[in-house]
């Protein structure tokens, strides 16, 4: 099969990182791969797809409707004659359907990333314009039950146009001892701190104000505990004064984004979740294969990922008292971080292998050609 993976651009981020996998694992399988961003990534480090065919299309976002990229990808549909089209995420649901106006022959696939209806809220016209685009989409794929199921009310779809296939995690082998040692080395991280990480966009639904007042509190009554934050976004100067008015600037580490956050994963004791709204973390999965359980809120689907109990704790609300008292229970006793772990690593591999859920996407892809 020729098969077009599109993105909103080639960063270093979930959707992004999730398709370059599947992409790779597919040109596996013996098919061809066009790996597109619609955009350019400014940055140095380029997400591309190993023995496939990187592009990006135009320069920068633009406000509105961009019609030379919708002219730019209309283009490279009819150039590579692609049997399947995957849009990944955000603009690209769009402006893949907009490239196709008038060419029925791909099928095309959205792989549904989040709570779409978080971000449609009450825009009755977004909402019409994207039941309209609907109507081209041969098949929504979500990460999850609740996403689907979201899409599914949202959009007015037909349960024969909905699948969920979960997310596929490589997990690479990263020694945790060696990786414990550089974060200390390099973050001044001593050996006693209980280190927690959060992996991310810093944006304002990830709610990472959150934890710093929970670090703040933690501090206060002299808890050896420190957060490692993984990411960059618009909320990071905000942020990083916070801290510094909270005098926890000391406890709290910023690393920007990294090109493989599995060695910082692998590296802390805990991952913490406090968005206001998610689709399903990779983060915590990836945390998982290296047994490192997490800690979150039990927003959208959060509970798809995390067992509370069993490969770590699921709150209900915001409360930093409940985030308090559940992580001095980690702190105090080893055993209970070590059994959270061990869970958490049975279940992602039982959930989330790359190899089993890229086969799934291909057998999908078999049956719309068909």
């Amino acid at each position: 099969m020729k098969i077009i993976q599109l993105v909103t651009s080639r960063k270093f981020r979930g959707a992004e990182i999730s398709a370059k996998l599947l992409s790779e694992k597919l040109l596996s399988y013996g098919h061809q791969i066009w790996f597109v961003g619609l955009y350019s990534n400014d940055n140095l480090d380029v997400l591309s797809v190993k023995d496939g065919v990187n592009i990006d299309l135009i320069n920068r976002k633009k406000g509105g409707l961009d019609f030379n990229l919708f002219f730019q990808l209309r283009k490279l549909f009819d150039s590579i004659q692609p049997d399947i089209i995957q849009a990944n995420g955000s603009d690209t649901f769009k402006y893949a359907v907009l490239g196709l106006l008038g060419n029925k022959k791909p099928k095309l696939v959205y792989r549904n990333i989040s709570i779409m209806s978080h971000w449609v809220k009450d825009r009755l016209l977004i909402k019409s314009f994207y039941k309209l685009l609907a109507k081209r989409v041969d098949c929504f794929v979500s990460v999850g039950e609740l996403a689907s199921s979201d899409l599914q009310v949202l959009l007015k779809l037909p349960s024969n146009k909905l699948i969920v296939i979960k997310r596929g995690i490589i997990a690479e082998s990263v020694d945790k001892t060696k990786a414990r040692s550089v974060l200390e080395e390099k973050y001044s991280i001593h050996s006693n701190d209980f280190l927690l990480i959060q992996v991310g966009s810093l944006s304002k639904e990830k709610n990472i104000e959150f934890s710093l007042e929970l670090i703040h509190k933690l501090n206060a009554r002299n808890i050896d505990v420190k957060l490692l934050i993984v990411g960059e976004g618009p909320e990071k100067e905000r942020l990083q004064i916070k801290a510094r008015e909270l005098k926890i600037d000391q406890r709290v580490m910023f690393t920007g984004n990294v090109k493989n956050p599995q060695n910082y994963l692998a590296g802390a004791d805990l991952l913490m979740m406090t968005s206001e709204i998610e689709g399903v973390p990779g983060a915590v999965i990836e945390a998982a294969f290296h047994k490192i359980p997490a800690i979150g809120v039990n927003v959208g689907g959060v509970k798809e990922v995390i067992i509370h109990e069993e490969t770590g704790f699921l709150i209900d609300t915001h409360s930093i008292n409940l985030f308090e008292e559940y992580i001095d229970k980690l702190v105090y006793c080893k055993s209970k971080l070590i059994a959270l772990g061990e869970n958490a690593r049975k279940f992602a591999k039982k959930n989330h292998d790359i190899d089993t859920n890229s086969r799934k996407f291909e057998s999908l892809y078999f049956k719309l050609l068909d």
